[in-house]
């Protein structure tokens, strides 16, 4: 269950609700029930297993082997490619909203937490929504993309970007900019926005299979309404 509180005069939730039974398919997890119970909103979903990030921070170096981080990108691209192809991103790219399946389904991943998910296309006429400068930062710092940290309007080519991070971080258990602290938000975006645009791609992939760098250059180079 989801819950939350309708004292605070901001509410994501029933528009979450929403989206996910926009998005609902393979691998996005089903809404049981949605309403309001006292002072919350309550979304009750689909029963799901440990995020990504709790279970590499299970492991004992904290960080997962290549070949399970390469069959955890092959559903994590194909879950991007269903969302996308319904004509949305999701925004949020990051392990804590990859969540195993349990049950008979424990060997595959979902997606939660599209409260931040929005069309890249107007629904009524497909045409892509145009890209502006100066938008707020949707998402989490430590895996946004360098256009989104640049205040730039995001498309597919961010939710790819950020999982080129997620990918890293899931198999080397760190990225460069993770230990940047920061009191003041904006001073902390525009160090981790620095730090990602002075790390060369084959630092980020050092010891990496030559893979890893060839998604991270292929991302970074896609233009804004590129088809991936």
């Amino acid at each position: 269950m989801v819950l939350e509180n309708t004292k605070k005069g901001f509410y994501i939730l029933e528009k979450e609700v929403n989206i996910m039974n926009i998005l609902y398919g393979p691998r996005i997890p089903y809404v049981k029930s949605y309403g309001q119970c006292g002072f919350y909103n309550v979304l009750v979903m689909e029963v799901l297993g440990k995020s990504l990030e709790e279970l590499k921070e299970l492991l004992p170096k904290k960080r997962m082997s290549i070949p399970c981080v390469c069959k955890l990108s092959y559903q994590m691209i194909q879950i991007l490619e269903h969302i996308h192809k319904k004509y949305y991103i999701h925004r949020d790219v990051k392990p804590d909203n990859f969540l195993m399946g349990i049950g008979n389904n424990n060997k595959f991943l979902y997606m939660i937490d599209l409260g931040f998910a929005k069309p890249y296309r107007d629904l009524s006429t497909l045409a892509h929504i145009p890209m502006a400068k100066g938008q707020g930062i949707t998402g989490t710092s430590r895996f946004a993309s360098i256009n989104t940290l640049s205040g730039y309007t995001q498309s597919r080519r961010d939710d790819l970007e950020s999982l080129a991070y997620v990918i890293i971080y899931l198999t080397t258990g760190s990225l460069p900019w993770v230990n940047i602290k920061s009191d003041n938000k904006d001073d902390l975006y525009n160090k981790i926005l620095n730090s990602k645009i002075r790390t060369s791609t084959e630092v980020l992939c050092k010891d990496l299979p030559k893979q890893f760098e060839e998604y991270v250059k292929y991302v970074k180079n896609m233009t804004y309404e590129q088809d991936p």
